[in-house]
C-alpha cells in the first residue's frame, strides 16, 4: 500500500493526496470524467500508509482545492517523502512528520524554501533518533540486567539442588543406619529371657530412634546454614518455599516435602 501525488499534466501547483494498493490502476479510474491527462508525481511506500494520508489531509486543510486535491508544490511534496524516508531509515514512526509538518507550515506558507526546511527536519530527526537511541540503549540494558539475573537464578537453582542432594545423602544414610540397628536389637528382643534385658534393649530401639533425630535436625540446620553462607536462602524461598524470606532464623525448620527429604 502506499500514498500517492497526482497531479494534472503540465501543472505543478495542484496535487491529489491519496493512498492505493495499486497506483497504475488507480490512475485510470481518476481519469475518468478529467479532461486533462493525470500523471503519478512520486508515491510514498509505507506500512503506515493510513496515518501518513490522514497527516497530509490536516496539515493540508487550508490548501485544499476539492476532495483531495490540494494546492502545494512539488518541492513540498519532495520534502515530504525525504521526511518519511528518515523516519523508514532510523525506524522513526510516522507520527513525528506531523509535528515537523506543523511547525514548518509558516514557512511553506511565506515562500517555501526546501533546503532551509530540509537543514531543521534533519536537526529534529536527529534528536527524535538521539531519544530513540537512548530507549534502545536503556531497553538493551535492561534486556541484559535480566539475563544476567536469569543466570544467578539458574547458578543459584543448580547449587540448591546439589546440596539438597548431597544433605538427602546424608539422611538416608542415617536411616539405613538407624534401620539396620533397630532390625538387630529386635532380634536380640525376641531372645531376651529376662525382663532387664528386655528393658535395655528397648532403651537402645529408643535411643536409636532419638540419635536419627539429632542427626536429622543438625542436618536440616547444616542445610540452612550453607543457604545463609553462599546467599542462597532468597533462592530457595522462591523456588521451593511459600515462606516470606525475611521470616527466616536459625530454628527454621527446613521442608522438602516435594523437592527433597531433608
Amino acid at each position: 500500500m502506499s500514498v500517492y501525488f497526482i497531479h494534472e499534466e503540465g501543472d505543478l501547483s495542484i496535487f491529489k493526496i491519496g493512498k492505493s494498493m495499486n497506483v497504475s490502476e488507480r490512475l485510470p479510474q481518476l481519469q475518468t470524467g478529467n479532461h486533462r491527462k493525470l500523471c503519478v508525481y512520486r508515491t510514498i511506500e509505507t506500512p503506515e500508509y493510513d496515518t501518513l494520508e490522514k497527516i497530509l489531509h490536516h496539515t493540508f486543510t487550508e490548501k485544499c482545492i476539492a476532495g483531495e486535491w490540494y494546492k502545494i508544490s512539488h518541492s513540498v511534496i519532495s520534502f515530504i517523502c525525504r521526511m518519511v524516508h528518515i523516519c523508514n531509515e532510523n525506524k522513526i514512526h510516522i507520527n513525528s512528520i506531523a509535528d515537523v509538518l506543523r511547525e514548518s507550515k509558516g514557512s511553506m506558507e511565506g515562500g517555501f524554501d526546501p533546503t532551509k526546511v530540509y537543514e531543521e527536519i534533519t536537526q529534529k530527526m536527529s534528536v527524535i533518533q538521539l531519544n530513540g537511541d537512548k530507549k534502545q540503549e536503556n531497553g538493551r540494558k535492561l534486556t541484559k540486567k535480566m539475563l544476567r539475573n536469569e543466570q544467578k537464578e539458574a547458578e543459584a537453582k543448580a547449587s540448591i539442588e546439589k546440596a539438597i542432594n548431597v544433605f538427602n545423602n546424608l539422611i538416608n544414610e542415617y536411616n539405613e543406619k538407624c534401620k539396620e540397628k533397630v532390625q538387630k536389637l529386635k532380634l536380640e528382643l525376641e531372645k531376651a529371657d529376662n525382663k532387664h534385658k528386655v528393658r535395655d534393649i528397648g532403651i537402645q530401639i529408643d535411643r536409636t530412634y532419638l540419635d536419627l533425630d539429632i542427626q536429622t535436625s543438625a542436618t536440616n540446620r547444616g542445610f540452612l546454614s550453607y543457604l545463609k553462607k553462599y546467599r542462597l536462602w532468597n533462592y530457595y524461598v522462591k523456588f521451593y518455599q511459600n515462606m516470606p524470606a525475611n521470616k527466616v532464623d536459625d530454628n527454621t525448620h527446613i521442608d522438602h516435602e516435594n523437592t527433597a527429604k531433608i
